[in-house]
């Protein structure tokens, strides 16, 4: 199994844990029968593909009896749930979900999963934001120069008559 995570905390993964995040980044945990007028259009497509080859009293016998299994299939996966995932792996997310302690999000580059101790986590964030690119927003003044420039747009297009007749089709 190809490897899709980083392991860069103090906390000791399970096996379970470990084939969890193999799975990768964009894994789609499945819980359910997602379109099922769309499967039974499925069935039914496939089922005239023989219709040619079958004799027409068969052919209804046949396609009355898959209606008649495949309503039973209907009415029973409605309310059931399916997965692919394990009870154990489900376990895991469980696990990995409530544990405080580490922090896990998407590499940089990549569909990697990183796992890496909150508290490092924290103070490399810190430290990143201490750097010189960033720099302190003065609130007030950068929101009042904002409104300022997007109320002269708003009457630039007003002026325009732009605004007028889009105002008037929606009068």
């Amino acid at each position: 199994m190809e490897i899709l995570w980083i392991h860069i905390s103090s906390y000791t993964l399970s096996q379970i844990e470990e084939r969890l995040l193999c799975h990768g980044w964009d894994f789609c945990m499945e819980n359910k029968v997602v379109n099922i007028l769309e499967f039974e259009t499925d069935i039914e497509l496939n089922a005239m593909k023989i219709e040619s080859q079958s004799h027409e009293s068969v052919f209804l016998l046949f396609c009355r009896q898959l209606h008649n299994a495949l309503q039973q299939l209907i009415r029973t996966a409605k309310n059931k749930k399916f997965s692919n995932l394990s009870d154990e792996e489900l376990e895991a997310i469980k696990s990995l979900k409530s544990n405080e302690n580490i922090v896990i999000c998407k590499a940089d580059k990549g569909n990697l999963i990183v796992i890496l101790d909150k508290q490092s986590y924290i103070e490399k964030a810190q430290e990143i934001l201490k750097g010189n690119q960033f720099q302190a927003l003065n609130n007030s003044k950068f929101h009042r120069e904002r409104e300022n420039k997007l109320n002269k747009y708003i009457y630039s297009l007003f002026q325009e008559v732009q605004l007028t007749s889009m105002f008037d089709a929606i009068l």
